[in-house]
C-alpha cells in the first residue's frame, strides 16, 4: 500500500466509523431514552464533534486547494466546491449548536435538552451532510499529489490515536440495543 492508499484508507475508517456512531446514537434517540443514555449519548457527541470538525477542516482544505486549481471554464465544478463550502457553513453552525448542549449536559443540564440537541444535528446530518454528493474526486484526481493528500487528509499520529480512543469510548459505552461495529 502506498502513501497515498494509506491516508484514503485512514479517511475512509473514519467516515465508517462515524457513520455507525452516528446511527447508534439515533437509535438510542429514537427509543426516548431515559437519563440513564445520557453517558453513552454524550461519548457518542463526543465522537462526532471531534470527526465531523475533523472532515469540515478536509472538506474546507478541499475547497481551498483546488478552487484555485480549477480553470476558468471549469463553472461546474467551481458551482460544486462553492456548494460545498456553504454545506461546510451550515455544518460549522450545527456543530457549535451540539457543542453548546454538550457542554450544558456537562454542567449538569437536563438530559432530555441534550437529547433533543442531539436528535437535531442526527436530523441535520441525514438531510444535509448524507445527501449531499459533491463528487469532487475527480478534481483530487488530476491535482493531488502526495503533498497534498498529505495536507488535505490531515491524517497523523495523533488524530489516528484521538479517532481510536474517542471511537473506543462510544463503543464501550453502547448499550446492546445499539451496538457499534468496529
Amino acid at each position: 500500500m502506498n502513501e497515498i492508499e494509506a491516508l484514503r484508507a485512514q479517511v475512509g475508517l473514519e467516515r465508517r466509523h462515524m457513520a455507525a456512531v452516528k446511527n447508534a446514537l439515533a437509535a438510542v434517540l429514537a427509543s426516548h431514552p431515559d437519563e440513564s443514555a445520557a453517558p453513552f449519548c454524550a461519548r457518542c457527541c463526543d465522537y462526532l464533534l471531534y470527526i465531523m470538525r475533523r472532515f469540515n477542516a478536509q472538506d474546507q482544505a478541499h475547497v481551498d486547494t483546488l478552487l484555485p486549481r480549477l480553470p476558468a471554464d471549469a463553472e461546474a465544478d467551481r458551482r460544486l466546491l462553492v456548494d460545498l463550502g456553504r454545506t461546510l457553513e451550515l455544518n460549522r453552525a450545527a456543530l457549535d449548536a451540539l457543542a453548546k448542549a454538550r457542554a450544558s449536559l456537562g454542567a449538569g443540564g437536563p438530559a432530555a435538552d441534550f437529547f433533543a440537541a442531539c436528535g437535531r444535528y442526527v436530523a441535520f446530518y441525514d438531510a444535509e451532510l448524507r445527501t449531499r454528493a459533491h463528487g469532487f474526486y475527480h478534481l483530487m484526481e488530476a491535482h493531488y499529489r502526495v503533498a497534498e493528500w498529505r495536507k488535505v487528509s490531515m491524517v497523523n499520529a495523533d488524530s489516528i490515536l484521538e479517532e481510536r480512543r474517542l471511537f473506543a469510548a462510544a463503543r464501550e459505552a453502547a448499550p446492546a440495543s445499539a451496538m457499534i461495529a468496529p
